[in-house]
């Protein structure tokens, strides 16, 4: 199972809220997004290695 999180940022994202409303880059909400991103190769790595932890 896969938990994302995002990190709090005092003026952009002071509670740490997942990017629905573009503060990290304007594709925030395509594949080339930064946290569409990140997720993706954290689901690559589970598929590969299935027992990870």
């Amino acid at each position: 199972m896969l938990y994302p999180q995002a990190k709090t940022r005092l003026l952009l994202n002071p509670k740490g809220c997942w990017d629905w409303w573009g503060y990290t880059r304007p594709d925030y909400s395509y594949k080339s997004g930064l946290q569409m991103k990140a997720v993706n190769n954290m689901v690559k790595h589970l598929l590969k290695n299935p027992d990870a932890s």
